[in-house]
């Protein structure tokens, strides 16, 4: 019999600060316009001082497993 394979539960995380093309324009000398148009970006999140990519991933994770109702140690693998 193989092991039974699934999403069970997704997760997400972004930070709550951001920083706009308006803000970023005045650091850069350009137009929000000019940003917008190279990248298509609006608006960024920016996460605070000391937090890791690795700790949003712990936030996104406690998400997937409430969504799942599940407990961390039913789950076998992660996916990031």
């Amino acid at each position: 019999m193989g092991t039974a394979v699934g999403i069970i539960g997704t997760g997400a995380y972004l930070p709550e600060g951001s920083l706009t093309n308006e803000e970023l324009s005045r650091r850069l000398g350009v137009t929000p316009e000019w940003i917008f148009q190279q990248t298509g970006i609006a608006v960024r999140r920016v996460a605070p001082d000391g937090m890791l990519s690795s700790g949003m991933a712990v936030e996104a994770g406690r998400q997937a497993l409430e969504q799942a109702g599940t407990a961390a140690e039913e789950i076998g693998l992660l996916i990031m």
